[in-house]
């Protein structure tokens, strides 16, 4: 197994340490990991993100060695609203040995409502302004996919792990469909990966971002590009609910997954 997201204390959200996160790896039978950590446009200069990056991946050279044929580690990055700043994201991604490059959308920009969607309080909101925001979330992830040099797409519909889950509005992303079929074929169109995001499986979403049917209608129009990604910001979440995901991607019709190394997807069995 190999799980394509998660973090260190070199993200500014978590404090976990990449001796931690491959300890636990290990134990759990993994065989590889990619350390994505984080580079909020947004909050890139307050956050030294460009720094803590560099920092990430001397830490990965020192685990290689630490650890040695006992897991892979791969370097990534997670790049959120890189088309805020084109040229800065350029530099991220012109990162010497990068193996991975993710992207997502975590702030989704309406008016006064500008902060981290992980930090909204969404339950003063009317049910039209949540259908409007979730509508921007995905037109931004929309260019994302049509603009941006990506290896994988990230946690699609992570807003409703807070709308729907944190804040139970019941926003329905199967109103959506025509503008999640976009980006689906979009990613296809431009050889990127589908994330199936497994860390809602152990919090209070209790659903996988994108959700399976979302994975389902990615399979049927000819999606075979697909990662696993825990998005593990602690050590035992690392490879979370992995064995019954995959289970799950078989039953659709994926015969393989895949993570990336030299920003070259590579195919697992399942």
């Amino acid at each position: 197994m190999y799980d394509s997201h998660t973090h260190t204390n070199n993200s500014d959200d978590c404090t976990q340490s990449l001796d931690g996160l491959c300890l636990s790896a290990i134990e759990k039978g993994l065989s590889g990991i990619s350390i994505t950590d984080h580079v909020d446009i947004p909050s890139s200069e307050k956050t030294k993100a460009y720094d803590r990056i560099l920092q990430s991946h001397k830490e990965v050279d020192e685990a290689r060695i630490k650890y040695g044929d006992k897991i892979t580690i791969l370097k990534g990055v997670e790049l959120a609203e890189g088309f805020l700043d084109k040229e800065y994201s350029k530099k991220i991604l012109a990162l010497p040995d990068l193996d991975v490059a993710i992207c997502s959308v975590h702030c989704t920009l309406m008016g006064e409502v500008n902060d981290f969607y992980s930090k909204i309080d969404f339950s003063p909101f009317t049910e039209e302004f949540l259908k409007s925001y979730f509508e921007k979330y995905l037109s931004e992830v929309l260019y994302t996919a049509k603009n941006m040099d990506i290896d994988i797409l990230a946690h699609l519909t992570c807003p409703l792990r807070y709308i729907n889950g944190k804040f139970k509005r019941g926003i329905d992303v199967n109103d959506y469909t025509d503008m999640v079929e976009e980006i689906l074929s979009i990613i296809i169109e431009r050889n990127i990966a589908l994330e199936v995001n497994t860390s809602g499986m152990s919090s209070f979403y209790g659903e996988y971002m994108p959700p399976l049917n979302i994975v389902e209608l990615y399979f049927s129009i000819g999606g075979r590009l697909i990662t696993l990604g825990s998005d593990a910001h602690i050590a035992k979440n690392v490879g979370n609910a992995f064995s019954e995901t995959k289970e799950k991607l078989k039953s659709i019709g994926f015969t393989e997954y895949h993570y990336y190394k030299k920003r070259t997807p590579v195919g697992v069995k399942l």
